[in-house]
């Protein structure tokens, strides 16, 4: 079980309907008692009021888009300057998937009304998670200052929604991503992949499903869904990352199996692998250029910048702190260690090296760096998992 934050968290929710208002500022004082709550109904005043006295930095900031003086959009685009640290959220009807970017530029998180309870509690869990991932104070800063972020389609969300369900069935999975043939097409071919272990190929989308699990399907989805703002990513360089992260994420699993690690430790590797991409997709959104992803931003010294990025989207999106440790500390190898989550992170790392392997001599220069029990395992499987032959 996840260690509970215990330091109180500040919470602004600002909203002209005073009966919407009313409901959220319950809502989150019942969720949690001991958390700061306050609440405003004017977008005019609110900064002005919050100000004076003095108050605590804001944590998460809500609003709900369609204001009568303020577009919640643009308001939260003020919130970006005025409290960087803050996670922001707009509350919203339904709006078209072809609008959604445009209208979500500068949020973190949109909960569609009519919300629920678990809408709340699922919002305060993944902020209590960012809190416990090891950012400095000035990196938090400049992620915060971070705009046009990716979006989630709703058919992910759709999908996301389904798999927390305790007793979801295939088909139903099979439903939400069957119409988007993109994916169901990447999906036949990881299903196949030699590296993946099945001998006999299918076309059957539910028994890819049934083979790949359902953390392995809803990553490759998140890997393929998420866009580039505007035209600074191409298709061809999209499925490129794409394509990349899922040789990741095969050779990962890979090892992970080749050392005796567990089955769900291998899908551990594969979708820690797989959602590194994320963070190169989402800095292209800053204007970043393809060959400086790793260190244009500098975030925090010691972690690669994609990795950031990675890591802190991933958990405002509701992955576990494991997957956002994993992605982090992948340039840290740690394979003798008694831990079993460093061993994993260590695969990871291995693996993100040896996907971009092309030769033989780029081959032994990632191996010398490991220590000599892997280089062997490694060399061994040099044909298997690169298709590069060891003669």
């Amino acid at each position: 079980m996840e260690r509970r934050v215990t330091e109180s968290m500040t919470v602004v929710c600002l909203d002209d309907d005073k009966f919407i208002l009313k409901n959220v500022t319950k809502l989150c004082r019942s969720l949690r008692p001991d958390w700061n709550i306050k609440a405003y109904d004017d977008p005019k005043t609110w900064y002005k009021n919050w100000r004076v006295p003095p108050r605590a930095p804001i944590d998460i900031f809500i609003c709900d888009l369609t204001l009568p003086s303020l577009r919640g959009d643009e308001l939260l685009k003020g919130i970006v300057s005025a409290c960087p640290n803050a996670i922001r959220v707009l509350l919203s009807e339904e709006i078209e998937e072809s609008k959604a970017q445009t209208v979500y530029d500068y949020a973190h998180v949109v909960i569609s009304k009519p919300f629920a309870i678990e809408d709340f509690e699922n919002l305060f869990i993944h902020a209590e998670r960012i809190h416990q991932l090891p950012f400095s104070h000035s990196c938090r800063e400049k992620l915060g200052r971070c705009t046009l972020l990716p979006v989630l389609p709703k058919y992910i969300v759709e999908l996301q929604s389904l798999l927390a369900q305790p007793n979801y069935e295939t088909k139903q999975v099979v439903n939400v991503i069957g119409h988007e043939p993109a994916l169901v097409a990447k999906l036949l071919q990881v299903a196949n992949s030699s590296l993946m272990g099945f001998r006999r190929t299918t076309d059957s989308l539910v028994e890819v499903v049934n083979r790949l699990g359902a953390s392995l399907v809803e990553a490759i989805a998140v890997s393929m869904s998420v866009k580039v703002v505007g035209n600074k990513l191409t298709a061809a360089q999209h499925e490129s990352i794409v394509e990349q992260s899922i040789r990741s994420g095969s050779i990962a699993r890979h090892l992970a199996k080749t050392l005796g690690r567990s089955k769900v430790e291998e899908d551990k590797v594969f979708v820690a692998s797989l959602l590194t991409s994320i963070g190169s997709i989402a800095l292209l959104s800053q204007d970043v250029a393809l060959d400086q992803l790793d260190n244009s931003m500098h975030f925090q010294e010691g972690f690669a910048d994609t990795h950031i990025a990675a890591a802190y989207l991933l958990t405002v999106w509701g992955y576990e702190l494991e997957i956002g440790n994993m992605i982090l500390n992948q340039q840290n190898f740690r394979f003798s260690s008694i831990d079993d989550n460093e061993v994993l992170t260590s695969i990871v790392g291995i693996a993100g090296l040896l996907s971009k392997v092309k030769t033989k001599h780029d081959f032994h220069d990632v191996v010398s760096i490991v220590p000599e029990p892997v280089q062997f395992v490694l060399i061994d499987q040099m044909q298997d998992m690169l298709g590069i032959d060891n003669e």
